[in-house]
């Protein structure tokens, strides 16, 4: 038995299988992702970077000097008879060509997704503003008017995770206090985001918490989300918030849903 043939099965580092992945990730993006609709343009950079970073895992296979991905390094079986039917996929300048096709892409979808973006954060903004401002004026108007109502947990959250949020979004709004910013805390800074966004680092995802990475997958991607700060000016920060979504005709408060969704389903 050979060296290679001794090695643990290690799917996740086998170049065969991380170029089949690649493969199969950019397959799902058509040529012009530009032209896609917002809602489908924020998936399918997801799915580019993706595609992107198993091809960098590959590449990074390569011995230094060589002009392909040498035999030794598939540790798979099913790795092994990707590059036995595509052999010359591995060579170096094959998967460069591929890299940078698929970055001229990724930069296109992030382009327009970015004016977009920037257009619509803007928007919902502006939109929510007048209802933020009443939780210093009459905090019990505002909760009245952003507590969930039958059926917007589904709105809000995929199918798979609907029920746990219903089950810990209730349990919070019995004993949920309005917060109450302080006095001389007059001043109102408000970032919206597409749901799809929050799950990479960006312009957009990096004023919520760190811990909506690990929930956007939970979150219905083309939902628009807000983080929200009310400080005194010139302050750096002040009392933040987040967890507004928007639902089509109205707003529902769903506070911290990472940290709400992590305990409901267990996750550390």
């Amino acid at each position: 038995m050979s060296g290679a043939d001794e090695m643990p099965e290690e799917a996740s580092q086998d170049p065969g299988e991380l170029l089949a992945r690649a493969t199969a990730l950019a397959e799902q993006v058509p040529a012009d992702p530009a032209a896609l609709p917002a809602e489908a343009r924020g998936r399918a950079a997801l799915l580019l970077r993706e595609a992107i970073a198993c091809l960098d895992a590959v590449l990074r296979c390569v011995p230094a000097g060589a002009d392909r991905v040498p035999d030794a390094a598939f540790r798979t079986v099913a790795g092994r008879a990707i590059r036995d039917r595509r052999p010359g996929a591995f060579d170096v300048a094959m998967l460069q060509a591929q890299r940078n096709a698929l970055a001229r892409l990724l930069g296109q979808a992030e382009a327009v997704a970015s004016a977009e973006t920037l257009r619509l954060s803007a928007t919902m903004a502006d939109l929510a503003r007048p209802l933020l401002e009443t939780l210093a004026q009459a905090p019990e108007v505002f909760l009245a008017a952003v507590r969930p109502r039958p059926g917007d947990v589904a709105r809000a959250f995929v199918p798979e995770v609907a029920e746990a949020a219903a089950q810990a979004y209730d349990a919070l709004w019995r004993d949920l206090e309005p917060p109450r910013p302080e006095a001389g805390q007059t001043e109102l800074r408000i970032v919206a985001a597409p749901a799809g966004l929050l799950a990479s680092d960006n312009a957009f995802s990096a004023a919520f918490p760190t811990g909506y990475r690990a929930i956007a997958e939970l979150l219905q991607p083309h939902r628009v989300w807000l983080r929200w700060q009310y400080v005194r000016p010139g302050a750096p920060d002040g009392l933040a918030l987040d967890g507004l979504v928007w639902l089509d005709d109205h707003w529902a408060w769903f506070p911290r849903p990472h940290r709400a969704l992590a305990a409901a389903l267990g996750r550390s």
